[in-house]
């Protein structure tokens, strides 16, 4: 988790960032991750070169056509995934991130030796048609606020899906997954929100 996005909300609560999402074609998508991680997934873990975007954990990063970036994370206090804008009508919010911790990369969704080629092109030059919330609630931990328990972010376009994963029995921190890998039983007990 990152430490500076203590007051972040999820998208239930950012109806701008909602808005930016659904009017603005994606140009890429990045995470930002310790250098040291790739080797460690790679190597300690066997998860294959290709299959990293997916997996590597850390803030992932949104950027629009209008040159705006959303920020996603997930917030442990809140069990949920949070959103923020890294680049609004040109400055930079949130940006203590990567001021404080110099040893960050960046990976993005088209790299040529750790994600899949072409896999996130159904997302990456569309704009988002639907987005919906899986909130997931499994009981062990009080609903301290509004957004809590907002487990995945369903995005969809014409042409396909991706899911922003905090996913309980997950092996990874923050994958990305398709709406098809979403373990039926946890759909089952979800209240879903669509935005």
């Amino acid at each position: 988790m990152n430490k500076y996005i203590k007051f972040c909300s999820g998208l239930t609560e950012n109806p701008e960032i909602v808005k930016i999402l659904k009017e603005n074609l994606i140009k890429k998508i990045v995470r930002m991750h310790h250098s040291s991680t790739l080797d460690e997934l790679v190597n300690g873990k066997g998860i294959k070169k290709g299959n990293i975007f997916n997996v590597i954990p850390g803030t992932m990063l949104f950027f629009f056509e209008n040159e705006d970036a959303i920020g996603f994370d997930i917030d442990e206090n809140k069990f949920s995934i949070v959103s923020w804008y890294a680049i609004h009508n040109g400055e930079k919010y949130n940006t203590e991130y990567y001021i404080h911790d110099l040893e960050l990369s960046s990976l993005s969704h088209n790299d040529t030796m750790y994600s899949n080629n072409g896999e996130w092109d159904h997302i990456v030059g569309h704009k988002i048609k639907k987005i919906s919330i899986i909130d997931y609630d499994d009981g062990r931990h009080r609903r301290n606020f509004k957004d809590s328990f907002h487990r995945a972010i369903v995005l969809e376009t014409d042409d396909g899906d991706m899911v922003l994963s905090y996913l309980p029995g997950r092996r990874e921190a923050f994958p990305l997954i398709r709406k098809s890998q979403i373990p039926k039983e946890i759909l089952d007990n979800s209240k879903i929100i669509e935005l």
